[in-house]
């Protein structure tokens, strides 16, 4: 197996996108509204790991009560600064995009999806807009091809032991965000 040299966060950005992937399978996209509006919600959590308190704020957008957009944004520590934010975007009931950025690896995740099932996954290492890895998802919703934007903006494949490495890591995040959100559920 070829190692990823400097892609070695890669396993980890699959686990960010497989959180997306967990997401899309449940969302909640109705809501009994009769115009445009924004719901917001703000709510501060204490983190009796780091004695920190969290804050989190949701917002989501309805046109004639159906879900446009829901929009989540945490900071830790009460400090003012955003960690992690996440958006997803909705047709017809359906999510059709998912992004999610992390301060600390400055890291955008695009994840694009039909039918409820992810369908193409953008992974921007540096969050300049343009994606540094292009995933193409199959019917079970694991990497089948990948391509990489090399450093003189060519496009090139990834071999099969990149794809069976991030197939690898797609599914133990895609496990770890089932059983975190089982437990949110109950």
């Amino acid at each position: 197996m070829k190692p990823l040299g400097n892609h070695a966060p890669l396993l980890c950005l699959l686990c960010i996108a497989a959180t997306g992937l967990a997401q899309l399978r449940n969302p909640n996209a109705s809501a009994n509204q009769n115009e445009d509006s924004n719901v917001v919600s703000r709510t501060e959590r204490l983190d009796r790991d780091t004695n920190r308190t969290n804050v989190y704020t949701k917002i989501k957008t309805y046109r004639d009560g159906v879900l446009l957009k829901d929009y989540n944004e945490l900071d830790k520590g009460k400090d003012g600064l955003i960690d992690v934010k996440g958006t997803r975007i909705y047709q017809s009931g359906e999510v059709v995009l998912m992004e999610s950025w992390d301060a600390k690896s400055k890291t955008t995740t695009r994840t694009f999806s039909q039918a409820g099932r992810a369908v193409v996954s953008e992974i921007d290492t540096n969050s300049d807009g343009i994606a540094d890895w292009i995933l193409f998802h199959d019917k079970d919703e694991l990497v089948s091809f990948a391509v990489q934007r090399l450093p003189d903006g060519k496009l090139q494949p990834a071999d099969r032991a990149t794809i069976s490495e991030m197939q690898r890591g797609s599914q133990l995040g895609s496990k770890f965000m089932d059983h975190l959100l089982d437990g949110i559920r109950k």
